[in-house]
């Protein structure tokens, strides 16, 4: 199923490439004029937008419900509340670019007369914290350890809160050959291709409070001692691909521009896993057994292919004006992109399972300014 989508994606924006390429520049098209006439220069685009990350939910290595041997109650395998990054970011991104006039006619016909080479880079970095608190009534869990095997004790222990820790950090450079080909004096077609490398780390810690509590004495605790667990997933992916897409734009008025653009990327994905737990942290008068006082840990990699897609609309706001490719400018654009892969930690929720490296979908709106500058 993802090849079929990623078949299509790549048809898609290929034919809309091939359509724009239709309007070679020839005939009076070919005299450099008006938004046309530019020499050969450098420039930079500077940017910041506020970036939505949709991090992939995770639980802890639990599973809730009350279960017990001493009872006869088997342990449940029902996951536990899932724990969600999801937070603004600030991503700041950098454009270094040169702009030259090509007289070759293939690449005419695809990018225009106008032709960049440009070295792109963004970045972000968030951080949250999500907690749970369960001192209003019984919250019976049941830990198991990452590295698989059964829970730690005959009987459920009673969870009173549960917190965990994310940071996220994100960086994407890229070097793409892009066109600037002019359909007419007032609309431009910008395909680009490219190779792009980006690396997402995703780590998170976790804590929580638990007690052997007493089903069949109101769930008062056994021992006032409270058992706190401790516990870390930290996950470093590498996406490394091509990347294309296509930008149109309509000029307006003398100092306005609106476009619309899409883009998709198809990736090799590499993916590191490495997760320790540990179940309790601290003893109950010599009561514990060795086993739930013990740290476990888990190394992990996994390899697959992927893709992202992106849609994203701005208006351009030119200081001198819309025909001068030496006119800075200012853009206030707004967008989204599409990972179809993002990894997080699946860990256990019932006996013999180990933590796992799993996927799951991401949807990323962003909004920002971006400011052009020729040299």
């Amino acid at each position: 199923m993802k090849m079929k989508k990623i078949t299509f994606l790549l048809l898609s924006l290929f034919s809309a490439a091939s359509f724009a390429g239709n309007y070679a520049d020839t005939g009076a098209e070919a005299v450099p004029q008006n938004n046309k006439e530019s020499e050969s220069h450098f420039y930079i685009d500077l940017g910041a937008s506020g970036y939505y990350f949709d991090q992939p939910s995770t639980t802890l290595p639990l599973s809730t419900g009350y279960g017990s041997g001493y009872y006869n109650v088997p342990i449940p395998a029902t996951a536990g509340d899932g724990y969600d990054a999801d937070k603004l970011a600030f991503a700041p991104s950098i454009t270094l670019g040169y702009q030259f006039l090509t007289d070759n006619a293939d690449l005419q016909r695809i990018f225009g007369q106008q032709n960049s080479i440009e070295l792109r880079a963004s970045y972000f970095h968030n951080t949250g914290t999500q907690s749970e608190s369960y001192d209003d009534q019984p919250y019976y869990v049941n830990v198991f350890p990452i590295t698989g095997g059964v829970n730690f004790t005959d009987t459920s222990l009673d969870m009173t809160d549960s917190s965990v820790d994310f940071d996220n950090t994100y960086a994407d450079v890229g070097l793409y050959y892009t066109g600037n080909k002019v359909i007419s004096n007032t609309l431009i077609n910008s395909p680009y291709i490219g190779i792009d490398v980006s690396y997402l780390k995703q780590d998170s810690d976790s804590s929580d409070t638990q007690y052997f509590g007493d089903a069949t004495n109101d769930n008062k605790p056994i021992y006032d001692t409270p058992l706190y667990g401790i516990g870390s997933d930290d996950l470093s992916s590498y996406y490394m691909g091509l990347a294309f897409g296509d930008k149109a734009t309509w000029l307006f008025a003398k100092n306005y521009g609106v476009y619309g653009k899409l883009g998709a990327g198809v990736y090799w994905m590499h993916t590191k896993l490495s997760a320790s737990q540990t179940p309790v942290s601290n003893d109950v008068e010599g009561f514990l057994d060795d086993s739930m006082m013990a740290t476990y840990n888990v190394d992990a990699t996994d390899d697959q292919a992927t893709f992202k897609v992106e849609a994203e609309a701005g208006l351009n706001y030119y200081f001198k004006n819309n025909q001068d490719q030496m006119s800075p400018r200012i853009t206030l654009l707004a967008g989204l992109d599409y990972w179809n892969d993002v990894a997080y930690a699946d860990n256990p929720t019932e006996a013999n399972q180990a933590v796992a490296i799993a996927y799951d979908s991401s949807l990323n709106p962003y909004v920002g300014l971006q400011m052009h500058i020729p040299l």
